[in-house]
């Protein structure tokens, strides 16, 4: 997959699955995170992995082993 094509379906996956929270540190500073849920299996993790590569980030195994986030 190329870069532009990670980027768009990243857009598309965090629009449709994703939250987006932003804590406001101070009056000048803010830290925002971007959180994306999938079931956890073997197509989602090489997903993340792409994402982390390309994009940025960490990828977690939550809630009981079901989901990546």
């Amino acid at each position: 997959m190329g870069d532009k094509y990670i980027d768009e379906y990243f857009i598309g996956l965090l629009e449709s699955s994703g939250t987006i929270k932003v804590d406001y540190l101070n009056e000048y500073k803010k830290h925002v995170k971007l959180y994306i849920c999938l079931d956890n299996n073997e197509s989602n993790k090489e997903l993340f992995r792409k994402f982390v590569y390309n994009i940025g980030g960490k990828v977690l195994i939550g809630r009981d082993n079901k989901f990546v986030v």
